[in-house]
């Protein structure tokens, strides 16, 4: 069974210590997203996996830009989207810092 999207934000909002998050299904919404960036993991958040869902793949870069830790993404998404992460990645790491990806399944 499946979490409606206001059980799934709030469920997120509880998690402190999250490197790990897989995602998916019409109720993982642009708001879920969102609502997880602003978490205090979102930072830290070292793996994550994007699967189809009721977001687009554009709907993950604010979390996805934030997450500056992240060593595996697995996702299907367009240039556009990976330039914007691209891009997300070095501002936040300082501007020259590399992203620290080791897994990268598109």
């Amino acid at each position: 069974a499946s979490l409606a999207p206001d059980v799934l934000k709030k469920t997120l909002s509880h998690f402190k210590n999250l490197t790990s998050l897989d995602l998916g299904g019409k109720k993982a919404t642009a708001a879920v997203f969102t609502l997880a960036a602003k978490q205090p993991w979102a930072s830290t958040l070292e793996s994550f996996t994007y699967r189809e869902c009721g977001a687009t793949p554009f709907d993950t870069v604010g979390l996805l830009g934030q997450a500056t830790h992240l060593t595996s993404l697995s996702m299907t998404c367009d240039a556009d989207v990976l330039r914007q992460l691209s891009n997300a990645w070095r501002k936040n790491r300082g501007g020259d810092a590399a992203p620290l990806l080791a897994s990268l399944d598109l």
